[in-house]
């Protein structure tokens, strides 16, 4: 399901990668966005973020994705990108 996987190379490998696959309903739904550590704060992620979305519009129409509330930077990413909360899932051990 995986339709294309984007990086930014850094001189001793990927500083941030991430994927865009099609789910069952035709939507782009971005997955394994990460950065290096060494390279975090320079927009890296940002930047494949955007990528994978314009992708994930021109060519499905539509961009989902999932992240987990504690993780700030992200929600900030993607909030800038103009996604916005549709579901909100909740695990708890009893």
């Amino acid at each position: 399901g995986v339709e294309c996987w984007l990086g930014v190379p850094g001189p001793e490998g990927l500083l941030a990668v991430g994927a865009l696959y099609r789910d069952p309903s035709g939507a782009g739904h971005l997955r394994s966005v990460t950065t290096h550590p060494s390279a975090a704060g320079r927009g890296l992620g940002t930047a494949v973020s955007a990528a994978l979305t314009r992708r994930a519009l021109a060519v499905c129409g539509s961009a989902t994705l999932g992240v987990y509330v504690d993780n700030a930077p992200a929600l900030a990413v993607y909030d800038r990108l103009g996604f916005r909360t549709h579901v909100t899932f909740r695990s708890a051990r009893r």
